[in-house]
C-alpha cells in the first residue's frame, strides 16, 4: 500500500503533499530485488533518490480544476521500511476556487495485483475526502462543486 496526503497549510498559504510507500516493494518494481521477502532493512541497501523521484513523477499525478500540477520532488527520506517523499507544488489555486481534484496513481499496481494506494485530501472549506486506487482503478476524481 502507498498513502498520500494533500493538504493546505493556511498559516503558510501553501499546499503540502507527501507520499509514503514500502521500500521493499519499490526495490522489486525497480528490479533491485526479485521478491520483497529478500529485503533486509539497512540504510546501505536503499535505491537511489533519483530512481525514486523518476518513478514517482511517472506514476503519481494530480490535477486541480483539470490543470495538472507541476509536482517537484522536494525531499526523499528512507526510513526502515518506507520511503517518504515530499513535493513542492508550484501552482497555487486558492482553496476556495477548487472545483475538482483528479489523481492518477499507478504506484506498484503493474507488479502487485493486490496493491492498494490511497490519497487523503484535506483542504480548508472542503469536506475531507479520500480516493482508493488499485490495478483496475488507477484514476479518480473528487468533485467539490
Amino acid at each position: 500500500m502507498s498513502v498520500a496526503n494533500l493538504s493546505y497549510d493556511e498559516s503558510r498559504e501553501r499546499y503540502e503533499l507527501d507520499l509514503r510507500m514500502y521500500i521493499d516493494d519499490f526495490m522489486v518494481v525497480s528490479g533491485i530485488l526479485e521478491h520483497e521477502s529478500q529485503y533486509k532493512p539497512s540504510l546501505t541497501s536503499v535505491p537511489s533518490k533519483s530512481m525514486v523521484a523518476a518513478y514517482v513523477e511517472e506514476n503519481f499525478k494530480i490535477s486541480i480544476n483539470n490543470q495538472e500540477l507541476d509536482l517537484e520532488v522536494h525531499r526523499i527520506k528512507f526510513e526502515e521500511l518506507t520511503i517518504y517523499v515530499t513535493f513542492k507544488i508550484k501552482e497555487i489555486v486558492e482553496p476556495g476556487h477548487i472545483e475538482s481534484i483528479e489523481v492518477k496513481d499507478s504506484i506498484f499496481v503493474d507488479r502487485f495485483v493486490n496493491q492498494r494506494n490511497i490519497i487523503h485530501v484535506e483542504i480548508p472549506g472542503l469536506k475531507r475526502r479520500s480516493l482508493l486506487f488499485n490495478k483496475y482503478q488507477q484514476e479518480g476524481v473528487l468533485d467539490f462543486d
